[in-house]
């Protein structure tokens, strides 16, 4: 992607990035279940590898300085990490610790990989560079990206549906883990790098139980389409609030 279509990582960065990955979660079991009663379902992942890959083409020929195309990518790849994550613990009937584990090595094998090369995973040396900084979101970053999501996926479907917590205490639980990612990624001891991808993982575990719990607890009185409407206006009014501050340049 372009510098300019890239936003800079902050707070707002994080908030849109979860309502994105909230609304992303719900509108993809909607699609899903759409899909499923048309008895279409086998071509859910396909469509959105196809939706995915043309708005990374559509991108490229945008002069705009317009973010919404990061940002209609984030939001699609946690429609397909769902799939994929269902797809091996239900269609294949593989343990949801093994496909976690499975995940977390191509994770970790795929940073350690690119960091030895001239490319990086996220380019941006946060040890050695100050805030604000963006990501470099070339074609190992949006694969890091949906590995890191489908991982998020099955770490939440392994506690509410493995353990028995459920939704909400697997919300409960996940959500200091997250505020303590946080504040450790924005620290200058850390290393940011390792820090934003442990972000992304759990933010997708939280945004994925949250949204269960929006849309299946029967207390809160929504059904899967209100919590898909809900969430999305909530995205919506966060990036209408976007700060008005210049474009971090790409660090390497």
């Amino acid at each position: 992607m372009q510098d300019k279509h890239v936003p800079v990582i902050d707070l707002h960065y994080w908030l849109v990035f979860a309502a994105a990955t909230l609304f992303g979660s719900g509108a993809g079991d909607l699609i899903s279940e759409r899909l499923a009663l048309w008895h279409f379902h086998v071509f859910h992942l396909p469509l959105l590898a196809v939706v995915l890959i043309a708005i990374l083409v559509a991108e490229t020929a945008d002069t705009s300085p317009t973010r919404a195309w990061y940002w209609l990518a984030i939001t699609v790849i946690p429609m397909a990490s769902n799939d994929l994550a269902a797809s091996s613990a239900v269609y294949f009937g593989v343990s949801r610790l093994w496909v976690f584990g499975g995940i977390a090595v191509l994770l970790v094998v795929a940073y350690l990989m690119v960091r030895s090369d001239a490319m990086h995973l996220v380019a941006m040396s946060l040890m050695e560079r100050p805030q604000p900084a963006v990501p470099l979101t070339d074609a190992c970053y949006w694969l890091a990206m949906v590995l890191a999501s489908t991982l998020g996926t099955v770490a939440a479907d392994f506690c509410m549906f493995s353990l028995g917590l459920g939704p909400g205490r697997t919300s409960v639980i996940l959500t200091p883990l997250l505020l303590t990612m946080y504040f450790l990624s924005g620290r200058r001891e850390t290393n940011r790098v390792l820090a934003y991808w442990l972000m992304v993982v759990v933010l997708n575990s939280a945004t994925t139980a949250t949204g269960r719990f929006l849309a299946r607890d029967p207390s809160l009185g929504l059904d899967l389409p209100m919590s898909v409407v809900l969430t999305g206006a909530v995205l919506a009014v966060l990036l209408l609030l976007r700060p008005r501050r210049p474009s971090a340049p790409r660090t390497r």
